[in-house]
């Protein structure tokens, strides 16, 4: 904690009147995992991150820096939270409670649909600003375009900055957005930092979701973009990835990792004229002993609504017992195994088919209630499929199985 300390105090020593020194706060791809981490059960969670966000913007204003709370997306479906409230406790604590300034919507944001994300948006308006430039929808709903920007502007002591939303347009995802569309991220990136720039911005900040190798690509083949605050890859960034532009300007990329374990911590310099410089980047582990009491008090609500929907005993209870142990790099494909062996099992079935990144690292250890098997595969589009996936099966000619699994492996 001394070192950190140390870091803290060093990286936000006020920058001279000529330009600002900023700070910014950032996560990705929390997915509803607001009590805790993966299998870590004093790490992580909304009331220790929101705490921990504090501390960082208390010292950095005593030093008279700004800072900066923003998210890159997928803050929402991923963990049984989700579906307290009908995605409503999600949106309101991360959205309205965890004093974030900027936001953005990744794909597990719209899963639910566009007009399902509307009514959300009609009953918990967001007070940060939700920015994703590429999502288009139409005029009738309404809350949708109400709530979601473009693009946000600030000025710093004089230096005008905008923060610009992209999100991914990968065909597996923005198929949920069935009454709109999602555009390319990188030729939007083109038109928007143009218009920016235009508007007098001295510096741009992308949030993105289009994962690590899109945010380089990204970097790359633009102008006046800065930086790039990312998610969607999962990755845990401990050090900029540095890229430069078509300007040939340093870009600097960052990522935090997922499901609250990191928070990403970014101080730079922004003056008039000049390249941005990073001052310090470091992810900090949110193990922080202090607890924020309200968020603390909205995450146990949001468990008071699951248990009336599924019945705390029925939904807590214990049906099974596992042998994978927290930090097997190989447990996701094998949970992923026994999940196709029991859809085989269960549907009668020759073959079954399931990838293991679609239930992720969240493989039950030890006793296993029914929460914690939603929770190691839980992708739910409609909010009222409650009880996850649903198992189909269909009759296909030996012959295409052979040749689409020769293809897959060859």
């Amino acid at each position: 904690m001394l070192k950190t300390f140390l870091l803290t105090s060093l990286s936000l020593m006020a920058l001279n009147s000529h330009g600002a020194r900023i700070q910014i706060l950032h996560t990705n791809d929390t997915h509803a995992y607001l009590d805790r981490s993966t299998h870590q059960v004093n790490r992580g969670g909304s009331a220790r991150l929101k705490a921990l966000m504090d501390y960082y913007s208390d010292h950095a204003e005593k030093s008279g820096i700004r800072t900066f709370r923003v998210d890159a997306g997928d803050f929402s479906e991923g963990n049984m939270y989700y579906l307290a409230n009908r995605a409503r406790s999600v949106f309101q604590i991360h959205g309205n409670e965890m004093g974030y300034d900027v936001g953005i919507l990744g794909n597990h944001d719209f899963l639910m649909g566009t007009s399902e994300l509307n009514d959300i948006l009609t009953d918990v308006p967001m007070k940060m600003n939700l920015i994703t430039a590429n999502i288009k929808v139409p005029y009738r709903f309404k809350s949708i375009r109400q709530n979601l920007g473009a693009f946000t502007e600030y000025e710093v002591d004089g230096v005008k900055i905008a923060f610009l939303g992209l999100t991914t347009n990968e065909i597996f995802y923005k198929w949920r957005l069935y009454q709109g569309d999602i555009t390319n991220p990188k030729r939007e990136a083109k038109k928007v930092e143009q218009v920016l720039k235009d508007r007098g911005n001295d510096f741009i900040f992308a949030v993105t979701h289009i994962g690590l190798l899109r945010d380089m690509e990204l970097a790359k083949d633009t102008k006046y973009i800065d930086a790039i605050v990312g998610g969607h890859s999962h990755t845990a960034l401990f050090e900029t990835k540095v890229v430069k532009n078509k300007l040939k300007r340093d870009v600097p990329i960052v990522q935090a990792g997922k499901h609250m374990e990191y928070l990403g911590r970014l101080v730079v310099d922004i003056e008039k004229g000049k390249p941005l410089k990073v001052v310090s980047y470091e992810l900090v582990p949110v193990k922080y002993e202090m607890q924020d009491e309200e968020v603390a008090r909205s995450v146990a609500e949001a468990d008071d609504d699951l248990h009336s929907q599924y019945g705390e005993e029925w939904l807590n209870q214990v049906v099974g017992k596992s042998d994978l142990k927290p930090g097997d790099n190989k447990g996701s494909k094998k949970w992923a195994s026994f999940i196709a062996d029991t859809m085989r099992e269960v549907s009668g079935a020759d073959v079954a088919i399931q990838i293991s990144s679609m239930n992720g690292e969240n493989f039950p250890v030890g006793e296993i209630t029914r929460r914690d098997l939603y929770n190691s595969i839980p992708r739910t589009f409609d909010l009222d499929e409650k009880y996850g996936w649903s198992v189909y099966t269909t009759e296909v000619k030996g012959y295409w199985i052979k040749v689409i699994f020769f293809r897959v492996w060859k």
